[in-house]
């Protein structure tokens, strides 16, 4: 075998009789789904630059091309230490190159073990500078696991060949926007939601499956039955509507109501029903909801008026006999699937994974709630990251308080477990600090998915040996402060992971993985003050807001999101879905910056900034150097603003606490902020609680109108 190298650091494995041998074993184990192969050219030399999961990587991309291709390899010991040799095979390569040859190199120094895509290092402009090869992208999906399947199927997906001058960076962002695409390979054959939770229900139907905080608690044939209970019902009510209401709180109702829409094959709408009674009408209206699902005790405890006449769960579940439970249930052991979908959805084929699993409305933090239209593949592609980010254990439960009408919750806290065969335990108020850690105590919960608002109230409430049996405590809704997170790592023992995503990503878009440590070299998953990494199948570049030019490492500009997981679009607004675009990017509102490895810090809203004399003033920035002035983890401070005749605007500071405004701007010009960014000591505003959504946003709507009553216009 021929050698580039004495050391046998780049070694020539592809001759032509090789060449076929290695494509006739893959193609024995793998079924691989190659696309856009004629990107890599006939003849000449170029680089093929690729993500490195597993260590049959090389294997997968040389069996799709009918050219001979060499390898890279850095798996000696002593090469990190020996950086004439690295030298020597990096100029090695570029000769390779420069003579016509097809090499491939994985730049993250070996198979990342964080689910996601590591930093590119300096080799690629090493190896190409000064040459006119190209570059070609190449992103490898589907090889995280070891094969468990034959033939495994995976993805080998080839990008437009880039400049032989394109950064390391440049060049990963270009993978991880390939891999956004190639990740919808693995959702072609995928069923929807509620036949996923089929297919798990069939394999252990006697595992217990949802629980919550009134005692009520079903196993996975039990939920099944039950949600059939409630189609049967409703079927007749519901024919020619896409969707159907649901007035439930985060609970066992909450999961059969959604589950038994689903069965009928229409789209749940969750009601926000902590909003105002003008934003639940728009609601209502724009859907065009007929139909209500509730629960006779929720309304009789919260005293709350649904928008329609509602039709109980649990009058239909007290009504049905056992013969009825009996017939329902046991559709679930008929031999056929095919004949399960027919018997539970009136249907022999796979349902349609492009069709509407959600109507979700958005918060109405900043004025009328739209209503965003997400697909089962939107929330497949996300579950599918998610459970690759954060791998399952078998004993793994879910602790759900998030509101099933928010994003979030609707994702992780009710499809999670579902779709991943875990147990759920849920609580309709996710204030109840107490009841909550004696829920997590008791079940021995695993996962626990809240926002700031929340964690605060259990850092204050819950005991540390609550939440011990935690392993991953996820926050989302509103950024995590410092004080937050230091505060929940003393109390409890481990910090919380901060995620970030918006309703119309389904939501998931990026969170802090755990770090990984392998052959004892640190793969770094979080950094502080930063909202982690894009969740593996999404992919984010930040633009400059006007010029809408993409922008290199810690340029701060416009977030952009583009995955299998955007939204469909906005209910019946066309116009508003197409401003929510830009060349097929989703443009979220957050002004962030990546740093070279990726992670992701957004630094405000765009929506959030004030403009005075002339400057952008960032909210979020002076709210959270306020919060650390004051050192409370807890939710003080809210900035708002009016308009200023002299300069164009004038900060408002609404507070909870009784604090010293003197006090605090001199903490705010101690710590270097400029003055247009310091409010005047006459702005602060004592109110009785920081304005906040459902959710735990902040309820930014709430806040203007606050502030305008506070200070008359000038």
């Amino acid at each position: 075998m021929k050698k580039l190298l004495a050391d046998d650091i780049l070694t020539s494995l592809m001759s032509q009789v090789f060449l076929k041998t290695v494509r006739f074993l893959v193609r024995i184990f793998f079924r691989i789904h190659c696309f856009e192969g004629r990107n890599v050219p006939a003849v000449g030399g170029a680089l093929i630059v690729a993500n490195h999961l597993s260590f049959f990587d090389f294997f997968l991309i040389a069996a799709v091309l009918d050219r001979p291709l060499r390898l890279v390899s850095s798996s000696h010991k002593n090469l990190r230490y020996r950086p004439k040799e690295i030298k020597r095979m990096l100029t090695a390569v570029r000769e390779a190159v420069a003579r016509g040859e097809l090499v491939c190199l994985f730049p993250e120094g070996g198979p990342s073990r964080t689910g996601n895509v590591l930093r590119f290092g300096r080799a690629i402009e090493f190896v190409m500078k000064d040459l006119r090869e190209p570059i070609i992208p190449v992103y490898l999906d589907r090889t995280w696991k070891s094969p468990s399947s034959f033939p495994h199927h995976v993805t080998v997906m080839f990008g437009q060949p880039m400049a032989s001058s394109s950064s390391a960076f440049e060049v990963r962002q270009k993978v991880l926007e390939i891999g956004s695409q190639a990740f919808g390979c693995r959702l072609e054959n995928k069923e929807t939601l509620h036949e996923s939770f089929l297919r798990q229900a069939r394999r252990r139907p006697w595992a217990a499956c949802i629980s919550d905080s009134t005692g009520m608690k079903l196993n996975r044939l039990g939920t099944f039955t039950a949600a059939r209970l409630v189609a049967a019902k409703i079927r007749p009510l519901v024919t020619g509507q896409e969707f159907v209401g649901s007035f439930l709180p985060t609970s066992v109702m909450g999961v059969v109501a959604n589950l038994a829409i689903g069965f009928l094959d229409k789209t749940p709408v969750n009601i926000n029903y902590t909003t105002s009674k003008d934003i639940l009408t728009s609601s209502v209206q724009q859907s065009g909801i007929k139909v209500l699902l509730s629960s006779r005790l929720f309304l009789e405890k919260t005293k709350l008026t649904p928008p329609l006449p509602p039709i109980f769960i649990e009058d239909i579940l007290a009504k049905a006999s056992s013969i009825d439970k009996f017939l329902n249930g046991i559709a679930l052991f008929v031999p056929s699937f095919a004949v399960l979908r027919k018997i539970v959805f009136g249907r022999w084929h796979r349902g349609d994974n492009n069709a509407l699993a959600n109507l979700v409305f958005t918060s109405g933090s900043t004025g009328i709630p739209k209503g965003v239209m997400l697909t089962h593949r939107n929330i497949m592609a996300n579950l599918e990251g998610f459970y690759q980010a954060l791998p399952l254990r078998r004993d793994d439960k879910v602790m759900g308080i998030l509101p099933f009408f928010h994003s979030f919750g609707f994702t992780a806290v009710l499809w999670h477990p579902l779709i991943g065969g875990i147990e759920a335990i849920y609580h309709p108020s996710p204030l109840d600090a107490q009841v909550i850690g004696r829920l997590v105590r008791e079940h021995r919960a695993t996962f626990l998915m809240a926002t700031p608002a929340f964690i605060s109230a259990y850092i204050k409430r819950c005991q540390p040996d609550d939440f011990k049996t935690i392993r991953f405590t996820i926050i989302g809704a509103e950024k995590l402060r410092p004080s937050v997170e230091e505060a929940f790592w003393q109390k409890f023992g481990f910090k919380p992971l901060a995620g970030y995503g918006c309703s119309e990503l389904s939501p998931i878009v990026s969170l802090d993985f755990p770090d990984q440590y392998v052959n004892g070299a640190l793969q770094k998953a979080q950094k502080p003050g930063t909202i982690g990494p894009p969740l593996p199948g999404v992919a984010v570049c930040i633009v400059d807001p006007q010029a809408m030019k993409t922008l290199g490492p810690y340029e701060q500009g416009l977030l952009l999101v583009k995955g299998q997981n955007v939204m469909r679009g906005y209910l019946n607004q066309p116009q508003l879905t197409e401003d929510a675009f830009f060349e097929g990017w989703y443009k979220t509102g957050d002004i962030a910056f990546l740093d070279k490895d990726g992670f992701i810090t957004i630094t405000d809203r765009l929506s959030r900034f004030s403009k005075i004399a002339g400057e952008m003033i960032p909210h979020i920035r002076i709210e959270e150097a306020l919060h650390g002035a004051l050192g409370s983890s807890e939710l003080v401070f809210a900035i708002g603003a009016v308009g200023d005749d002299r300069k164009g605007e004038r900060l408002v500071v609404l507070h909870s606490q009784e604090v010293d405004p003197a006090q605090l701007c001199a903490a705010l010009k101690k710590q270097g902020f400029p003055n247009l960014w310091i409010p005047d000591e006459d702005m602060f505003f004592k109110v009785d609680a920081v304005p906040t959504l459902g959710s735990g946003k902040l309820d930014l709507a709430a806040i203007k109108r606050i502030s305008k009553e506070f200070v008359p216009q000038k």
